[in-house]
């Protein structure tokens, strides 16, 4: 059974969730608008966030990623079964002109998402990894993005490799935008029942009201333009 719910229920309630299961603050809406973004872009936010809790819940602690800085990459490794913890912090080394390597990443759909999100029009990303035999590629721009692969064939785990592009040398990658225009504005049909999982970890929360705010500043804005 399928429901329709709008890009901002999607963020507010996912970072409930997150934050409900020890994601700290700010991180948690940051991941909840990227679920939010992979949804409609129909790449799967809800189910990959579904997956992510199936990982993590009870866990209650979040350790910070193991990063090693090798000459030509920053190797990073998560310390625990999802990729939530280090989504962030891989696109930082990023965007300062580093290649990065994650490895065993649980969803790398997460750092596609991310990528399209921080894309402007002097910084791209390019990322690959493989899955099953397959090799997933994925460019993103300034409100553009590109995946050669769809939703199951690029689940992890996977080690994702990460760098910083020129988007105008790619700009031949360009995709058409209005799958997620139109999720945007006429909302989105979801599996009920992942999104009944995602609302039953969300009603765990103390600080409804805090995450809200934080997670409306800004939500019905498209990241990606």
């Amino acid at each position: 059974m399928n429901h329709r719910i709008s890009y901002n229920e999607i963020v507010t309630t996912a970072a409930k969730a997150l934050f409900a299961l020890g994601v700290s603050p700010g991180v948690d809406v940051e991941n909840a608008k990227n679920i939010a973004w992979l949804e409609a872009s129909k790449l799967g936010g809800i189910s990959i966030l579904a997956d992510e809790i199936a990982k993590t819940d009870g866990l209650r602690q979040w350790p910070i990623p193991k990063i090693e800085k090798a000459e030509e990459a920053t190797v990073i490794t998560p310390s625990i079964p999802s990729s939530l913890s280090l989504v962030q912090t891989s696109l930082d080394f990023v965007e300062i002109g580093q290649t990065v390597i994650i490895k065993m990443c649980s969803a790398p759909l997460l750092i596609f998402a991310e990528s399209a999100r921080r894309a402007t029009q002097s910084k791209g990303f390019k990322l690959k990894w493989v899955t099953d035999g397959v090799l997933i590629e994925g460019v993103c721009g300034p409100g553009w993005s590109y995946i050669n692969k769809r939703l199951q064939i690029g689940r992890g785990p996977a080690d994702v490799i990460v760098n910083r592009i020129e988007p105008k040398l790619f700009s031949e990658k360009a995709s058409d935008n209005s799958i997620y225009e139109r999720s945007i504005s006429n909302g989105m049909l979801v599996d009920l029942g992942p999104w009944i999982l995602i609302n039953q970890i969300a009603k765990e929360t103390l600080v409804p009201s805090s995450i809200h705010s934080r997670a409306s500043a800004g939500a019905e804005v498209d990241d990606s333009s």
